[in-house]
């Protein structure tokens, strides 16, 4: 299993939301920036809670596979001020081709400069 935090991170449009690694159980996953690879065939589940606050507006926010968008949540914050969350929860299977050799998972925010905080969760179903 794979958990990742982030903390106070503000938001650069294009960029992963970079998690730092808080556990990784096994030598199925690995961290670069926010780019989590899995390194192993299988089902796998993937959680995740973002918390968007700092500017005003529509806001949206991708949980991507290999570069491709999976899913997509908005948040609309009236104010600078305001929190709003967002939740994923999805199960990819993973099948390697001969190359690459991994399955990227990332999270991006479409809106510069607003304040995120989460985690996403990573686990190997069996």
């Amino acid at each position: 299993m794979f958990l990742g935090r982030v903390t106070n991170y503000t938001n650069v449009v294009g960029a992963d939301i970079p998690f730092l690694t808080e556990l990784n159980t096994n030598a199925k996953t690995r961290n670069s920036g926010g780019e989590i690879a899995i390194l192993e065939r299988g089902l796998w589940n993937i959680d995740a809670s973002i918390e968007l606050t700092g500017v005003a507006g529509d806001i949206e926010v991708q949980l991507l596979a290999d570069g491709v968008v999976r899913d997509t949540r908005s948040a609309s914050l009236t104010d600078a001020t305001d929190f709003q969350s967002v939740s994923f929860a999805d199960a990819i299977r993973v099948i390697f081709a001969q190359y690459p050799d991994t399955a990227d998972i990332s999270m991006r925010v479409d809106t510069d400069g607003v304040i995120v905080n989460g985690k996403i969760r990573i686990e190997n179903v069996r």
